[in-house]
């Protein structure tokens, strides 16, 4: 069934930049009012930002009108982090790119990357009466991200920076997974193809929980959670 909303219910824009997916979304509350991603690496430069701004004028939304921006912090591609990081502090702060006065700029929300990844899974997971779930996204070589959740996407633990052999080590029987680490490898676990694609309705969904509960950042001080120290690539 369609959620109805008010036109004067909270207007978020949400920025996914932590992997692949180049990607934004418009939601009014709880919902996705129009989305627009890119599946191709290497893209978020020069499109982040232009996406972000085709995204507000073909709906008439101006930056002041926005509550909060909502933007996947993290851990993730150090690179595409810190694309989705400025511009979404660029959208928070009253200056010449967001032309919003001060006090209708919108607040800040950090989400926690593998957090809306687990969060979007919660339906899922309770559905095959799992006990936790399990979200992985890669970061390199053999390497992962992952993070263990209760059904309702509350953390049960730390990120922890893993090989991918590992995973099922570290998760107890009766588990769900979701994350794009699982992307073509679906039927070897416990999980849905719709659920190993990090898009930006995941950062949406989390947000919106996050904005009802006032968890918002300092935008000034905000930097993502890179999850391990940068290494320059030779």
């Amino acid at each position: 069934m369609q959620q109805q909303f008010s036109d004067d219910a909270p207007l978020l824009i949400c920025i996914e930049s932590s992997g692949t997916t180049c990607g934004i979304a418009l939601a009014r509350a709880h919902t996705i009012i129009a989305e627009l991603a890119f599946f191709e690496r290497h893209v978020h430069d020069r499109l982040m930002a232009q996406s972000c701004g085709f995204l507000c004028d073909a709906l008439g939304v101006r930056v002041d009108e926005l509550q909060a921006v909502a933007v996947s912090a993290g851990p993730g591609s150090f690179t595409g982090l810190r694309i989705g990081a400025a511009l979404a502090k660029a959208l928070c702060f009253p200056d010449d790119f967001s032309q919003a006065p001060s006090n209708t700029a919108p607040r800040l929300i950090a989400v926690p990357t593998l957090q809306a990844v687990a969060y979007t899974a919660c339906d899922a997971a309770r559905l095959v009466a799992a006990n936790h779930i399990t979200a992985v996204i890669p970061s390199h070589k053999n390497l992962v991200y992952a993070q263990s959740f209760d059904t309702n996407g509350n953390p049960l633990d730390s990120v922890r920076l893993i090989e991918f052999e590992k995973v099922l080590e570290h998760s107890s029987e009766g588990g769900f997974y979701c994350g794009s680490a699982f992307a073509g490898r679906e039927p070897e676990f416990r999980t849905l193809p719709h659920l190993t694609t990090l898009k930006p309705d995941c950062i949406a969904r989390l947000g919106w929980r996050q904005y009802e509960r006032g968890e918002f950042a300092d935008a000034m001080t905000f930097a993502p959670l890179y999850g391990q120290e940068f290494v320059p690539k030779v």
